[in-house]
Formats: structure tokens, sequence, C-alpha cells
């Protein structure tokens, strides 16, 4: 575990690198064991079956993505941009000979429960981000639709790794911004992610996405200025949305959604009363 600040990006992702497979959901211990025997008697598990069974485990995701573009470096080829495209890359065999035996989470963290807990939340909002920026891309009838989907799922990656691998300084930020004003500007934010880390979470998101060659548009996603890009947007409002709405249905009326919902208008070509009507209708 990292228990103190580290002053550089450099330094953090080094430490983050150096750290033990990262630990994935209990389901997905599950998937995985059974995906395995049913390969192992039948021979018929393909890399579309475990991306569809495995793909909604951000640190799954992550892990899996991470590993394939390293080898990718090695052989001097572009790394996969989506998580079906690494497994294929990769292998049904060599796939189970990696990742065969994951780290239950609930084990990593064992004495560490409200970071387990902050991490179970985090993928539960990540998990619904994905379904929604999926259904919005389908909407615009973009043909990256899945690629957006795991940008979706992976927004939050720096911050599930905190929770894996540095629990103590990610509940000290958690309690320090839960004192912030509800106005608190990104460079407060920052700032105060600086005082605790060492680096600001975006910083360091670019870096990791940088280092283990995670896909582009993960990186575009991060950059400010790309903000309005319709693909990134489509990405950042599932996240905002989801962030503002606990909970399907009447809750999509909470004041904090209006901007959130004319910005769907506007990428979708709809009304307010439009968007907010097909948002309701959307799985998320």
């Amino acid at each position: 575990m990292i228990k103190h600040a580290l002053p550089t990006c450099t330094q953090w992702v080094d430490a983050l690198s150096a750290c033990m497979a990262l630990p994935v959901s209990p389901d997905t211990v599950a998937e995985i064991g059974e995906l395995a025997a049913l390969e192992g008697e039948q021979g018929s598990v393909n890399p579309h079956l475990i991306a569809q069974n495995i793909g909604g485990d951000p640190l799954a995701v992550l892990q899996i993505l991470r590993r394939v573009a390293g080898l990718c470096q090695d052989r001097g080829v572009s790394a996969p941009q989506t998580l079906t495209a690494a497994i294929i890359m990769l292998g049904v065999g060599p796939f189970f000979r990696e990742f065969g035996q994951p780290v239950p989470v609930d084990e990593h963290l064992q004495g560490h429960p409200e970071a387990l807990q902050e991490l179970q939340d985090l993928t539960r909002r990540s998990r619904r981000a994905a379904r929604l920026a999926v259904n919005v891309a389908s909407e615009r009838q973009d043909e990256d639709a899945d690629a957006l989907q795991e940008a979706a799922l992976l927004h939050e990656f720096t911050e599930m790794l905190l929770w894996c691998h540095a629990p103590v300084l990610a509940a000290r930020l958690r309690a320090l911004r839960a004192g912030l004003p509800t106005e608190a500007s990104a460079a407060d934010k920052a700032a105060l992610q600086r005082q605790v880390l060492g680096v600001s979470v975006l910083d360091l998101s670019q870096a990791l996405i940088e280092a283990w060659q995670l896909p582009k548009l993960l990186m575009q996603v991060m950059e400010p200025a790309q903000a309005g890009h319709p693909q990134v947007l489509t990405v950042l409002l599932a996240v905002r949305i989801v962030r503002h709405s606990r909970d399907h249905g009447e809750r999509l009326a909470l004041p904090a959604l209006s901007d959130d919902i004319a910005e769907l208008a506007q990428l979708l070509g709809l009304s307010l009363e439009g968007a907010q009507s097909k948002l309701l209708e959307l799985d998320f």
C-alpha cells in the first residue's frame, strides 16, 4: 500500500505500476472461473464472450488493457482501443493463463472496509455511466459506441486505483473534499489533491494513460480543451448525469441536472423536454 504523498506523477506511475495485479470484483472472479471451466470442457469460449461477461468491471478492463498494451509496446505495434480487441490480440488461452486466478477486491482490501465500500460505489456509478454513454452514442449513431462505453467505465480509474492502493490517502482526500463549498472551482479541488497526494488527479490520470498506453479516447476525455467534441461530451455527460442522479426516474428532475439536460438536448438535437423524456427512456 502507498501510505505517503509522492511529489511527482512519475513517482506515482512507478509506484502504481509496481503494485501487484489489480483486484477485481467477486462477480468477475466467478465469471472467469465459469468461463475457464467452459473452455476446458467445450473449448467454446471466444474473446467476445469474455468481454461480454467481464466488461462491466472497470478494474478488470483496466488491467487487461494495460497488460496487452505492454505486450504491444514490446512488439512495436499499436495498442488496442477496446477490451474485445485486447482479448483478441492476446488470445483465449493466454488470457486464462494471465488472468485465470484474479484476486478478489474484498480480499485485497481486507481491513479497509471504507475503501472497499467507496470502490464498490465508484464501480456502480461507472457501470451506470457506461450504460448511459453507449445508449447516447447509439442515439447519435456513433460507430465508436463500444469505445465510448469503455471510456465512461474507466473515467474514474485513477480514484479507483487510489482506493485500491492508497486507501489512507484516498480517505483523507475525501474527508477534506467534503469540506469544500459546492461552488469550489476545479483549481481549488486540484490544489486540495496536491496537498494530499502531491499531484492532481487529472495530471496523474494523464500520466497513467500515457505510461500504460490506455485508449486514446480516454486521454481525449481527460483534456479540458476537448470537452466540446461530441464523443468526449457523450462520455462527460454520462458521467455527470450519473453523478447528479443517484436513481433513475423521478430524481432526474433534480436541479443539478438542468445544465446536463440542456447539453444533452444540444448533443442530440432535441428540445429540453425531448431530452428529459429521452433520458427517462434510456437504460442506466
